[in-house]
């Protein structure tokens, strides 16, 4: 049965019950899937001079009179070699919160743990310093990644490097190198930052795409992150794992975004002094992979950084937890009871809520409803009868107005295909009262995903943004469990 269309006000989307509120200096080679790589290749450095080498100046055959004063010679090279080797590995595993600088004088280069001005000359065509300032422990936070996250391993020590662009004034690259007491652990504190890049906490970000890089250490991945603040920064967010170190890098650009290969060329240098004193995997030649953002506490569901922004610089997204008590009224054009589907097995709704934007008519937001069927047939026949019914609306109701938008398909979790249907409703109410809604129906095997916006003649997503959250919306339901 159909609901009845109000005269003079829309009907809300839904009625929440919750609250909103060290290897050679070069890097290896990138074959790279999607992107095109923005770095130039710094130029190769001479490298150090062997040890036992006659001091500059003095030829290599100068003789030394006195045997004894030879042996006493090598073996006070020795201890000092072991002393200060012992003083490095003493120095990465305690201190927990000491931040390297540039300095030669505190860290050899051939065993620093974060990026210098070395390794990111070039990149993005820009020239680096490193910050003269060291950062205070604790403060260089890469963006989505929190300092501390309830439940996630706590690290023995901390690097952390602040390196800035001389070119723009703006652009930075952020480097936090985690060192865990095992490989175990820091494996662990790898998912868990996985989790944070794939849902993101900050207010700002949209996540834009995920990649798995292959070949770059133990475990690593990429994430593009645009923070939608007055002026739009582009993040580039390379997280790996080596042995017991975890480490993130976070290149901020604002003219327009870096891609991930090249971000993690970047990233590789540092991790390969590392993993030459045994410390995990080796980089070798890279391969980025276009993956999926991992799900968090709630997979299957949109999260607030799937959704973007209308107004540059103003609004917050909120979502309720996924409730199975469906709240769902639709665009009218549906002519199936949205909130009592039969023959499915489940179904459940989250609805997110756009705030502190003055522009957006009240109650904007976007509902996701997730019905599963028993098999692929039932979920496809609902599909074709729901689709049918949305074309077909001004035929029923002469107040309405549908236009076909763009349909979309892509690949889920485990191969799963993903397509999806999008439609534009205009519900009109009288003269000049008219009420647009955005609508989709997304197929993933058994599962039917309904997606619906109420936005404006003046506030609304544009037909790519719209595109992309059906697109994520799928692949969010490919996550569910």
């Amino acid at each position: 049965m159909v609901p009845s269309y109000p005269s003079t006000t829309p009907p809300p989307l839904s009625q929440p019950t919750a609250a909103i509120g060290a290897v050679p200096p070069t890097s290896p080679p990138v074959i790279q899937d999607f992107e095109v790589p923005g770095f130039t290749e710094p130029a190769v450095s001479e490298p150090p001079a062997a040890v036992g080498a006659a001091p500059a100046g003095e030829p290599a055959t100068a003789h030394r009179r006195g045997g004894s004063r030879r042996a006493l010679a090598v073996i006070a090279g020795v201890v000092a070699i072991g002393l200060i080797v012992g003083g490095v590995v003493w120095g990465l595993n305690q201190n927990p919160s000491s931040t390297p600088t540039a300095s030669a004088s505190q860290t050899p280069a051939a065993l620093e743990p974060v990026l210098t001005e070395a390794d990111v000359a070039g990149l993005a065509s820009q020239s680096w310093v490193v910050s003269p300032t060291p950062p205070t422990p604790g403060t260089v936070h890469p963006v989505c990644i929190p300092a501390a996250a309830e439940g996630a391993p706590v690290p023995d020590r901390t690097a952390e490097q602040l390196i800035t662009s001389t070119s723009t004034g703006t652009d930075s690259i952020k480097n936090v190198v985690e060192t865990y007491a095992d490989a175990a652990t820091a494996a662990k504190a790898y998912q868990e930052r996985l989790v944070q890049a794939g849902t993101c906490p900050d207010t700002e970000a949209l996540i834009v795409s995920s990649y798995t890089i292959n070949n770059l250490a133990d475990a690593a991945s990429g994430t593009q992150v645009r923070v939608q603040a007055a002026q739009t920064e582009y993040h580039t967010l390379v997280i790996s794992q080596s042995g017991r170190n975890l480490s993130l890098v976070d290149v901020l650009t604002t003219e327009k975004s870096l891609g991930v290969s090249a971000a993690a060329r970047v990233a590789a240098k540092p991790l390969a002094r590392l993993c030459s004193g045994g410390e995990g995997t080796c980089p070798g030649t890279l391969k980025v992979v276009r993956a999926l953002p991992a799900p968090g506490a709630a997979p299957g569901w949109l999260v607030e950084a799937d959704l973007p922004r209308i107004t540059a610089g103003t609004g917050r997204w909120g979502a309720t937890v996924p409730a199975k008590a469906l709240t769902i009224v639709g665009s009218q054009c549906e002519a199936v009871n949205l909130q009592k589907v039969t023959g499915i097995s489940d179904a459940a709704q989250r609805t997110l809520l756009l705030a502190d934007d003055s522009a957006a008519p009240m109650g904007f937001g976007v509902d996701q409803v997730t019905y599963t069927f028993p098999g692929d047939t039932e979920a496809k026949k609902f599909v074709a009868t729901v689709t049918s019914n949305l074309k077909l609306c001004p035929s029923r109701v002469p107040t309405a107005t549908v236009q076909t938008g763009a349909t979309v398909k892509g690949t889920g979790a485990d191969n799963a295909a993903i397509t999806a249907s999008s439609f534009e409703v205009t519900q009109k109410t009288d003269a000049d009262g008219t009420f647009p809604y955005r609508v989709a129906i997304i197929t993933v095997g058994a599962k039917v995903g309904y997606l619906v916006a109420n936005p404006s003649s003046t506030f609304d997503f544009t037909d790519g943004q719209w595109r992309d959250i059906v697109l994520r919306a799928g692949q969010r339901i490919s996550q569910a469990a």
